[in-house]
């Protein structure tokens, strides 16, 4: 038995392998939607078990629990929430995995409840991470607790933590301010040090490098300037320096550090050179964007030769915008700049996408003008208050059509020191400045236009979605035996399945041809989690050995020991657990290192994350299900796929008829005699579509596999954005695996201006990184449309199919 383990410990390390980076950049609405049906079906489970009616909170309702209490802040995390009051009590409620509510369980709680451990201690302010939480007493002193993986709760360790525990490292720093991104942690002490610890793929901890801290670690970067207010996002930093400067730093593929360029990884705070200058009153960070509310003052040209009633002008536009920004600050109200990713990477004005340089002109009108900039930017609902997401280019162009006060009242451009300009020239001089003023309010109109346009095309197509979710629901799925056939429904489905609908017609469509029931699912998710406890045991017992001879001899026969002592173990009494080893399953040791890299711009599959044990539990539970299959890298992202849209089960259940099918299990089973003819027909149909391209990649040296195997292995989840590959994956389910080929064939269309123009290194990048040049779905699927197949092609698919058959 010993030998037999020691052969799983080489299959285990043999297995590792490397894995290629996946940037998956875009989130999509209908994605959310589909993690929101998810927390729909536990929103029901939570309503039968404790008897109350959860739809009623879907609109703004009094927290009964808490009438009568002055509550002085809220906080949320990734499904759990607390409340402060004015008297420093703190309460907590939600989901409590992994001890996040501080009552030292794990329990959900669905009413807001006293913080027990903390009685005595008067709290000032609270932040919540996804799966933790961090507050800091009036004294200073900092308490975390939840869960403790990456060090997020900065004791030292990354062990959860039920109840509050102060974190001793900051017990003499006297914090004033913490903030929470997803899995790290900051905190502001008085003096203006800033001290971060937790999680650092991305750099957000700002220490230069991507090590998790387990303990709070000062910013020495910026050590020399006092930090007044800090934020984090999801995992990017924000912080508020004493004289205004806003520096930034960690995840930047969405332009949410404001520094002009789009980055994975920024490992140091970084100046944001567009709010230079600017009077930054406050900023606040989202999942992946950041606001920042600011104060904007006009340069004056020349002191001497403004006339008085522009210098009025100018005085009383300025006292109105701070009156303003400082109401937004303290009302909650929107705020003047905001990165968000429908916007570049430097910051826009809210009102129109203005950029800072031009806000200026907007800020600067006296009277109404200025009262309408204020209407504009506050418009959103009735109450006055502007959504983030949500800005009014209409009432903007409106704005833009009025005079400034730059165009009504007389500037000169000439210093008083030097002496007058030529008459003429001076006429030119304000025609040019006059005309360039024009060009630029036409560019502002255009944009409003633009945005509007685009407005209108998402509002269109989320109705769309709506109806075509009320149609299914109501008209197609009950009667789905009948119906799935149908040239109606097979049109409407090729469109692409609402969310929600996915979750029911995917396995519809898959089938269950394999008899799997729920037992047999736990039957191997037990297998895996005993070979998971298996190898950790045989891991320690060679462990205690080798410890056992390095006090006994010296480090040179240290070597030849350890080799022989799984065989001839010590402890007679110790009987290490029995591992037989028949096919792949060694291949659930690398499960642990794919899981962060699947779909890692959600980080739902990542440790801590809400679907991180689910989607490890069916990858290992079909490891030893299959094990002349094994776990193939890849896997992940279509049982990934699956959990978006349906539970554990149905998950697995869905994989493993979807790897068996025909189309796929070529690609798993690396038969490259199959997978080769499967390439040559992509080639064939290449060569009919694109001729000239297919000439370049031979040209250049570029081979099918070094794209296509994880295009088709994946379906498309790892290369596309997550809501083209959903609609990819519907076609899939409904028209077989020519999907697979035409969109390939689609992709090299819409990429075929760049793939042109670049050599082997340069087409590789394109093709590796798709996320950046495929954005346009309707594009795409315009181009899956036009693709041309060969006849003969089409005859030769079933053939392909027909190998892997049984013989009737």
């Amino acid at each position: 038995s010993s030998s037999s383990s020691s052969s799983v410990s080489a299959s285990v390390s043999a297995s590792v392998v490397s894995s290629t980076s996946a940037a998956s950049r875009v989130l999509s609405r209908r994605s959310i939607e589909a993690v929101r049906d998810r927390e729909r079906a536990r929103r029901e489970s939570v309503e039968r078990e404790f008897s109350i009616d959860l739809t009623a909170f879907r609109t703004p309702r009094l927290v009964s629990a808490l009438h009568g209490k002055r509550i002085s802040q809220v906080a949320c995390g990734g499904g759990h929430s607390t409340a402060l009051t004015d008297t420093g009590t703190l309460y907590s409620w939600g989901r409590g995995s992994n001890g996040r509510l501080g009552h030292g369980d794990t329990e959900d709680v669905v009413t807001p409840k006293v913080i027990d451990a903390l009685t005595g201690v008067r709290i000032k302010s609270v932040a919540c991470g996804w799966s933790h939480t961090v507050a800091v007493a009036d004294a200073g002193d900092v308490y975390s607790w939840g869960c403790g993986w990456d060090g997020r709760l900065g004791t030292g360790k990354t062990d959860h933590q039920l109840i509050p525990c102060r974190i001793e490292a900051l017990k003499d720093t006297s914090i004033i301010k913490v903030a929470c991104g997803y899995h790290h942690t900051a905190a502001v002490s008085r003096s203006g040090s800033l001290f971060m610890f937790g999680w650092n793929d991305y750099g957000q901890l700002g220490s230069g490098d991507v090590n998790r801290q387990l303990s709070p670690r000062l910013v020495e970067t910026i050590a020399e300037h006092a930090v007044r207010h800090i934020s984090c996002g999801a995992f990017h930093t924000a912080a508020l320096m004493e004289f205004g400067d806003v520096y930034c730093w960690g995840l930047g593929n969405h332009g949410q550090l404001g520094t002009g360029v789009f980055t994975d990884k920024q490992l140091l705070p970084t100046a944001v050179m567009s709010l230079k200058g600017k009077r930054t009153l406050h900023l606040c960070c989202g999942g992946d964007y950041t606001v920042a509310v600011t104060v904007m003052s006009m340069r004056s040209h020349s002191s001497t030769e403004m006339t008085s009633g522009m210098n009025q002008s100018m005085n009383q536009a300025m006292n109105q915008a701070i009156a303003a920004s400082s109401m937004f600050e303290s009302s909650g109200r929107s705020n003047s700049f905001v990165y968000s990713r429908s916007s570049p990477v430097t910051p826009l004005q809210v009102s129109g996408r203005a950029t800072p340089r031009a806000a200026s002109l907007s800020l600067s009108q006296p009277d109404s003008h200025l009262g309408n900039f204020m209407a504009t930017m506050s418009t959103g609902n009735s109450r006055g208050r502007m959504s983030l997401n949500q800005s009014n280019p209409q009432a903007l162009m409106g704005l833009l059509s009025a005079p400034t006060s730059l165009e009504r009242l007389p500037i000169s451009f000439r210093p008083s020191n030097l002496p007058p300009k030529d008459p003429w020239e001076e006429l030119k001089h304000r025609r040019d400045v006059e005309q360039m003023n024009r060009m630029y309010r036409d560019k502002l109109k255009r944009e409003a236009r633009e945005k509007v346009l685009k407005q209108q095309q998402e509002d269109a197509r989320e109705q769309r979605v709506a109806e075509h979710q009320q149609l299914w629901l109501k008209e197609i799925l009950p009667y789905w035996e009948t119906k799935k056939s149908t040239k109606k429904v097979r049109e409407l489905w090729r469109q692409g399945l609402p969310p929600r609908v996915r979750g029911r017609v995917w396995p519809l469509v898959i089938g269950n041809s394999m008899c799997i029931t729920p037992e047999l699912y736990q039957i191997y998710l037990q297998k895996a989690i005993y070979a998971r406890q298996a190898v950790k045991q045989q891991q320690r017992q060679l462990d205690k050995e080798l410890q056992l001879q390095l006090t006994k001899k010296d480090v040179t026969t240290t070597a030849t020991t350890a080799t022989t002592a799984a065989d001839s173990p010590s402890d007679p009494d110790a009987e290490p657990t029995k591992l037989m080893v028949l096919g792949k399953e060694g291949s659930v040791s690398v499960i642990d290192f794919d899981l962060p890299r699947t779909f890692p711009a959600l980080a739902f599959f990542r440790e801590g994350g809400p679907y991180y044990s689910q989607l490890k539990q069916v990858l290992e539970a079909y490891t030893f299900f299959r094990p002349d299959i094994g776990y193939v890298q890849g896997m992940s992202y279509i049982a990934g796929m699956l959990l978006l849209y349906m539970e554990p089960y149905s998950a697995f259940v869905c994989l493993s008829n979807l790897i068996s099918n025909v189309s796929l299990i070529s690609f798993y089973r690396m038969d490259m005699k199959q997978i080769q003819r499967r390439f040559q027909l992509f080639r064939a149909i290449l060569v009919h579509n694109l001729p000239a391209l297919c000439a370049h990649f031979e040209d250049v040296g570029i081979s099918q596999e070094m794209f296509l195997l994880e295009w088709f292995l994946t379906i498309y989840a790892k290369a596309l954005p997550i809501d083209i590959a959903s609609r990819i994956w519907d076609i899939f389910l409904c028209d077989g695996d020519i999907i697979l080929y035409t969109t390939a064939i689609a992709i090299m269309r819409v990429c075929a201006p760049r793939l042109h123009q670049e050599p082997l290194e340069g087409i590789l990048a394109v093709l590796n990184h798709l996320q950046d040049y495929v954005t346009d779905e309707n594009a795409l699927f315009e181009a899956i449309k036009s693709v041309s197949i060969p006849e003969w092609v089409l005859q030769e698919l079933p053939r392909l199919h027909n190998e892997y058959l049984p013989p009737t």
